[in-house]
């Protein structure tokens, strides 16, 4: 195995437009808005942990081994797929390579209003189920039904994390979590 062929470059911060973080940002959330901070150590991102794409770097021998980017999956215009990202991480890792988070290196990542809205979570959410059924279904119908699993699980720890916060009198964070995660699924869904 090589050493570090991809490299997560480390912390991507948000910056509101508004200047004021929205009331459901947590760090259950905190990726919605393309944001990571992981501490001040490196590490590997191992089994299904993955970097945001925000700010990464891929060297060109790795590119060319697992070829580019699926253009069937991603955000374009209106369109909130997502998993590109994801598609290509997976791609390296079954190569046996690295994927490595570097605190050091952070970015600002500006986000608009207008991606802290009801409607723009609830069509993120709709476009991560979506992209997330067209990757599984690209790799196999078993991986797709391992994905409807994963679904099930997730929905057990939004609604942990929604008693949790309606217990810390904090619902906003708790409510958003079950919109999106009911639009994932609504995406996911044949």
């Amino acid at each position: 195995m090589m050493f570090c062929q991809i490299l997560e470059n480390g912390k991507i911060l948000p910056k509101f437009e508004s200047g004021i973080p929205p009331k459901w940002l947590s760090k259950w959330t905190y990726s919605w808005v393309s944001a990571i901070d992981l501490g001040k150590n490196t590490h590997e991102f191992k089994g299904d942990k993955y970097p945001i794409g925000a700010n990464m770097g891929i060297k060109k021998n790795v590119l060319n081994k697992v070829g580019h980017f699926n253009n069937k999956l991603g955000r374009s215009k209106n369109n909130l797929m997502a998993g590109e990202e994801k598609d290509i991480f997976n791609r390296i890792k079954n190569l046996g390579e690295k994927i490595l988070y570097f605190p050091n290196i952070e970015v600002q990542h500006v986000i608009p209003l207008q991606r802290t809205t009801d409607d723009y979570i609830i069509r993120m959410g709709q476009g991560v189920g979506m992209s997330e059924k067209v990757r599984t279904l690209g790799i196999s119908k078993t991986n797709y039904f391992k994905r409807l699993f994963a679904e099930f699980i997730k929905w057990m720890a939004s609604v942990v994390l929604f008693i949790g916060f309606c217990l810390k009198f904090q619902p906003a964070k708790g409510t958003k979590l079950l919109v999106f995660r009911w639009n994932v699924t609504k995406g996911l869904l044949p």
